[in-house]
């Protein structure tokens, strides 16, 4: 419905641009903190030419971007333009690496457990250990990561955030606290810190030595 409403808003020679975090990037890097419950669409090259040739849309160019860990930003018209060649390269890509095979979900989920074990056997040798851990960044990816790994207030003692809509708040259900870089980091002489907004990460970094 969205997409008959973008082609008549479109002139003959219009050109619609959308931007989306790549599915085949989300699989093959196993980010499963970007998949909740406000991401209802999930697109790959392939699903897109067919949901825009439904309404009489065609792809002519699809391009690679970094926003998001990996995103594609693709282009479409009304009149057929000059294709790349990068559009049937991407779809051949996809079906290449099983983009669309079942084993590829129930291997994708085995992998994702052995992960969160990985990283559980450090956060309790940590706590056993009795070392200080936060996390940076309250952002939905991050409420994702926490809840299936299991990771409460009981592991975590805090969440930072630079959001006044956030701080003073807790995560859902894991009810961790919410409270700013600054507060939080100068509680502690060390502290251990795992960073959930890890799209930014190198400017998270940065700016929390900084502190």
């Amino acid at each position: 419905d969205f997409l008959k409403g973008v082609k008549q808003s479109l002139s003959q020679n219009g050109i619609f641009v959308f931007e989306v975090p790549y599915w085949l990037d989300t699989i093959k890097d196993y980010r499963f903190d970007q998949i909740y419950h406000e991401h209802v669409s999930y697109f790959n090259v392939k699903s897109a030419k067919k949901i825009l040739n439904k309404v009489g849309l065609n792809i002519f160019n699809v391009e690679r971007t970094d926003y998001h860990g990996g995103s594609i930003r693709v282009y479409s018209s009304i009149i057929e333009m000059s294709k790349s060649n990068n559009v049937n390269q991407f779809i051949t890509q996809e079906e290449t690496l099983k983009l669309f095979d079942v084993e590829t979900y129930e291997n994708y989920m085995k992998e994702i457990n052995k992960r969160k074990f990985n990283l559980m056997n450090k956060i309790y040798s940590l706590k056993q250990a009795n070392k200080s851990i936060i996390a940076v960044g309250a952002a939905a990816k991050g409420n994702t990561l926490l809840n299936y790994y299991g990771l409460n207030n009981s592991l975590i003692d805090y969440v930072t955030d630079s959001s006044e809509y956030k701080t003073g708040k807790y995560t859902p259900l894991t009810r961790i606290p919410i409270e700013t870089d600054e507060f939080v980091f100068s509680r502690y002489d060390e502290v251990y810190a795992l960073i959930l907004s890890w799209n930014i990460s190198s400017i998270l970094k940065t700016k929390l030595k900084s502190i």
